[in-house]
């Protein structure tokens, strides 16, 4: 039985592009490696030293098409979610950060292992379980679409499942804390999952008592402390809720519209624009004491009418309007609309 990550409801806020750019970065050195022929260089050595320079290239060599494909499903499955809460800048420190750390522990741990064997690790999925823990931490009750291969004897069956993040990172750690056992924990690919996980479990926990990201209140400690889904607002998102179209709940206008009917020109985006055809400035007169005539008056356009003159807005506008003043207040949502998954909320609120 083989399980793919596919997609993910955990809330992002950043477009995902450093993690392409790396998943870029791990095919052009498969190429350039022979496509994990000449490895010379690049492996993580056992019995050879502390060498800074394999603590990074280890994680982008690979021994063949599977090892490469397979890694690079994982790392975007768990990147996106990642990289979505940090930003690229962040996530490339915490990708490489993984990587290092645990290069580093392994050679320390096998300094004395003997150097004529020329043993050692390569391949990024050190930092696949990194990511995976960190996920763990930040959204463990959110869901991930797996593709589930199922393999008869006579063919295969292909399920598509969704399965908590919490649920899926169990399953791969206990598979690997079972390899690692089985082979006497001996180091190998199970032990260096394990160290990755470690290393991944401390760097999401420490980012997110640091307040470096913010969980919606849908991290592991939250679970565990009770708070579970309570809303929170570390980055601030209700004061970018602007309600411009409507009066407030109490009735009374908002600064921002307020603030918007005392200018004598306000741009509108064109979905609030009038449908009244716009039309040219006529040619200055030659005859300027002559005045223009009614037909040449130009016509007020609907980017330079004051908000006094503008049309009432829509119904639709209303109620969009009704919606971001209700979750600016913080007010609860109906028991109906509890179970509405967190990137659901998110897109209302930037709407």
């Amino acid at each position: 039985m083989i399980i793919i990550p596919v997609n993910t409801d955990a809330p992002i806020y950043y477009w995902p592009w450093m993690t392409l750019l790396l998943v870029a970065v791990n095919c052009v050195t498969f190429y350039v490696t022979g496509f994990g022929e000449n490895p010379e260089g690049w492996l993580l050595r056992f019995g050879h030293g502390l060498n800074p320079v394999e603590w990074v290239a280890f994680n982008f060599l690979h021994a063949g098409w599977l090892h490469l494909i397979g890694n690079m499903i994982f790392v975007w499955g768990f990147g996106i979610i990642v990289e979505g809460k940090l930003g690229w800048w962040r996530f490339w420190l915490v990708y490489l950060s993984i990587g290092v750390l645990g290069g580093l522990l392994i050679q320390t741990v096998m300094l004395r292992h003997d150097p004529s064997l020329n043993s050692g690790l390569q391949g990024a999925s050190l930092i696949v379980y990194g990511l995976l823990a960190i996920c763990v931490v930040w959204a463990p009750r959110n869901e991930m679409d797996v593709l589930v291969f199922v393999c008869y004897f006579v063919g295969y069956r292909v399920l598509s499942v969704e399965v908590t993040i919490l649920v899926f990172g169990f399953w791969y750690v206990a598979l690997q804390v079972l390899s690692a056992w089985w082979n006497h924990f001996s180091m190998g690919s199970a032990m260096g999952h394990l160290i990755g996980a470690f290393w991944g479990f401390g760097i999401g926990i420490a980012l997110l008592k640091r307040h470096w990201v913010d969980c919606e209140n849908w991290d592991l400690f939250a679970i565990w402390n009770g708070t579970y889904r309570k809303p929170t607002d570390l980055n601030g998102w209700k004061d970018n809720i602007v309600v411009t179209h409507s009066r407030d709940l109490s009735g009374e206008e908002t600064p921002v519209a307020e603030k918007a009917k005392k200018k004598k020109a306000t741009f509108r985006p064109s979905i609030y624009l009038s449908n009244r055809p716009k039309r040219r400035q006529p040619k200055a007169r030659e005859d300027a004491s002559t005045p223009a005539t009614d037909a040449e008056q130009p016509v007020a356009s609907a980017t330079t009418r004051p908000m006094s003159e503008s049309p009432q807005p829509s119904a639709t506008l209303t109620v969009l309007d009704r919606m971001r003043e209700l979750l600016r207040c913080g007010l609860a949502a109906p028991s109906s609309c509890r179970r509405i998954r967190p990137r659901l909320w998110a897109a209302v609120c930037s709407w």
